[in-house]
């Protein structure tokens, strides 16, 4: 993921203050840099065009999901999804086409092994000089563990204001029948 020097025009003064920020990281001499970094990160990081074919995939494809980035290069971003999640994906895509905004969502992919990845995504278009879009870069990460320690959490949770609810009912029943005992001796006596 290579880039070129290009001109820009000031939108706003954030822009203009990070310029030289923007500037330094969008040439060519930080290439090596850029590959350091995407090779080093737990992250799932693709390049796609407008047509959801990839460009680009970051190494870390081959532990999240088994599959070797170079194997991805040229298939469609749906390759691997979970059925239920296909159409998810289409619409997100089109609506940053429409919007030319970035999204976040979440998506499953099957690993190679064939179990479900659950994966939350950050995507952005790429929009060229004159405001046209040239494809996306996503950012997904394996939040599958996450979300089942917090489905296990509320699992929990569930339990313990059930048992509560079960000793508050006890406790309850107990106290009536407390007060039946007692006049049964009473009764018993006389």
């Amino acid at each position: 993921m290579c880039g070129t020097q290009v001109r820009h025009t000031f939108i706003n003064q954030e822009d203009q203050l990070f310029y030289p920020l923007k500037d330094r990281i969008i040439t060519d001499n930080n290439e090596p840099k850029h590959q350091a970094i995407l090779s080093h990160t737990h992250d799932l990081v693709c390049a796609i065009t407008e047509d959801g074919i990839y460009e680009y995939a970051s190494p870390s494809y081959a532990k999240t999901l088994g599959v070797y980035p170079d194997e991805l290069i040229g298939q469609h971003v749906l390759i691997n999804a979970y059925p239920e999640d296909k159409h998810i994906i289409s619409t997100i895509l089109a609506n940053m086409s429409k919007t030319k905004d970035a999204s976040t969502f979440e998506y499953r992919k099957f690993h190679v092994n064939g179990t479900i990845v659950l994966l939350e995504c950050k995507g952005a278009p790429i929009i060229t000089s004159t405001g046209e879009i040239e494809g996306f870069v996503f950012v997904s990460r394996d939040v599958t563990e996450k979300r089942q320690a917090e489905k296990k959490i509320r699992n929990s949770e569930k339990l313990s204001v059930i048992g509560h609810l079960a000793a508050s009912i006890a406790h309850e029943v107990r106290n009536p029948l407390t007060t039946i005992k007692g006049f049964v001796q009473l009764f018993s006596e006389t």
